[in-house]
């Protein structure tokens, strides 16, 4: 970082602040702010974060009479630039707002790819626009650009941080920007965060509950434990004690400064050049979670059995071993439903899974089913979306083009992998239709023979680098992949079973609710 002025230091890249409302038109139900972004730059310094634009200390300044009020030397040309922001009604209480271009943006994690919009109701005012439908309404002042969301009773649900000011009148985190930073735009957003309101949500995450005062970084890993920030099932999703929820449609790496800039505001980067934003406006958490798997999708229920007691240990490895679990929990009368074998069933079993059984230690595969089920067992066998070199799956799936690739197009190993034989992994692109169906069908043979579920192990080692079927990348597939692994198996296993797919999955995203 260098600095300019007083010691305001100024980030690598290009960051843009939306500043002004240059225009507006309605579109269908949707309204198309069009707005100008000024060059900016917001500080990261833990004692004083500001930001400050390519503008003149008077259009910054609110109060210009402070002593040791600091020196904006850093004065580029003024460079603008002209961004649209989309904001529409996709349900009674949910608020849809698009900055950037988002056509065809069809990740999988909404039920429907375009959620149909409701009505809204204009009422341009001298220097706002509001929006109204019958339970919120959005207040849109035009300069500076600010943003307030009310419901009908003209309670406030969120607004931008427009009075998170310093003595000087700079603001201390950005309302509304956008970064080119190496290579890869981001986009920000700021709210104002009220007294004593508390953050919850983000997914899986082992830290506190309320999460203010917290940096959390969404990035599926293999958290190896539970006392780092790590996490297997991060979901850009947040919930407010002030009645509101906020989910960001994105598959890319999110960062939440949740009250660490200020304690009067909290901002969500998304590293990619769309902000996708839906606010729940509540205003309680059970009708805003209503209204979030309104729009992801709602869990199917599981069978019964599901929900009994599931035995497991790393590892079961042989027949014999499983089978004298069985006999034991039934002698002793300890209820039990599902009993799970981790790899040892495989023939290649080191982080490595072509669905072949290692008859060896596991005979007669058929028989054992039989009389597990017998005693009123399920068996969940263990899986991995990786495929060793060496073996016959990956040579087929080498062959085929089924597997992630490197910016060369060779196989690419996932990330965090410590391969005890030293062979290279290969990864399954799932976003390649035929080799979804191809995995899928390896699945099929054991579920007829009478497994009942299986453990979707793994699915958060893709690289960034990495290059996929559908044109998309590491950085917009990493988080996105485990949906993808997880939906894969759900759905063969309701085929063939007849019921509502189940998986004992260990990564998940946005949307990974339907298939429990």
């Amino acid at each position: 970082m260098t600095t300019a002025g007083s010691g305001i230091e100024i980030e690598p890249g290009e960051p843009y602040l939306v500043r002004r409302v240059l225009g507006w038109l309605r579109q269908g139900n949707a309204v198309i702010l069009r707005l100008e972004a000024v060059r900016a730059v917001w500080n990261a310094g833990p004692i004083r974060p500001l930001v400050v634009t390519a503008e003149s200390p008077e259009e910054q300044l609110s109060n210009t009479n402070t002593p040791n009020r600091p020196t904006l030397a850093w004065r580029p040309s003024w460079k603008t630039e002209t961004v649209q922001l989309a904001i529409s009604l996709s349900g009674p209480r949910t608020l849809r707002m698009t900055l950037g271009e988002a056509g065809g943006r069809d990740f999988g994690m909404l039920v429907q790819p375009n959620p149909p919009r409701m009505p809204l109701d204009l009422v341009p005012e001298e220097d706002s626009l509001l929006l109204k439908a019958e339970e919120l309404s959005v207040q849109v002042r035009f300069n500076p650009f600010d943003l307030v969301v009310r419901r009908a009773d003209g309670t406030v649900v969120a607004r931008l941080p427009m009075d998170d000011l310093d003595v000087h009148g700079l603001l201390h985190s950005p309302p509304l920007a956008i970064r080119r930073k190496d290579g890869r735009d981001e986009t920000l957003f700021s709210l104002a965060l009220e007294a004593g309101e508390r953050l919850y949500g983000l997914g899986e995450q082992f830290g506190q509950l309320d999460k203010v005062g917290s940096r959390v970084v969404l990035w599926s890993a293999d958290a190896w434990g539970t006392t780092t920030n790590g996490a297997y099932k991060p979901i850009p999703f947040l919930l407010s004690s002030r009645g509101y929820g906020l989910f960001l449609h994105t598959p890319a790496r999110v960062t939440a400064e949740l009250g660490t800039r200020s304690l009067s505001s909290y901002t969500m980067v998304a590293e990619e050049p769309v902000l996708d934003l839906f606010l729940f406006a509540g205003p309680g958490f059970k009708q805003i979670l209503a209204d979030y798997t309104e729009l992801t999708g709602h869990a199917a229920v599981p069978p019964d059995w599901a929900f009994g007691l599931w035995m497991s240990r790393c590892r079961y490895k042989t027949r014999a071993e499983v089978e004298g679990v069985a006999d034991r929990l039934r002698a002793e009368g300890i209820p039990a439903d599902v009993l799970h074998v981790d790899p040892a069933w495989l023939r290649v079993n080191s982080l490595n899974c072509d669905f072949e059984w290692d008859h060896e230690t596991f005979p007669d595969p058929e028989g054992m089913l039989r009389r597990l089920n017998a005693q009123g067992f399920k068996l969940s066998l263990w899986e991995l979306p990786y495929l060793a070199e060496g073996t016959p799956s990956y040579a087929e799936a080498v062959a085929k083009g089924f597997l992630v690739k490197d910016g060369e197009g060779n196989p690419i190993q996932p990330d965090a992998i410590q391969a005890v034989d030293g062979r290279p992994r290969g990864i399954l692109d799932f976003t390649h239709p035929e080799a979804r169906r191809w995995w899928q069908d390896k699945h099929r043979p054991l579920l007829r023979m009478g497994v009942s579920v299986f453990k979707s192990d793994f699915g958060e080692g893709v690289p960034e680098e990495s290059q996929f079927a559908d044109g998309g990348d590491g950085a917009t597939r990493h988080n996105l992949f485990p949906l993808l692994y997880n939906r894969a198996v759900a759905d063969v296993t309701a085929e063939e079973t007849g019921r509502a797919g189940l998986v004992w999955g260990r990564s998940a995203w946005a949307g990974s609710q339907r298939y429990p």
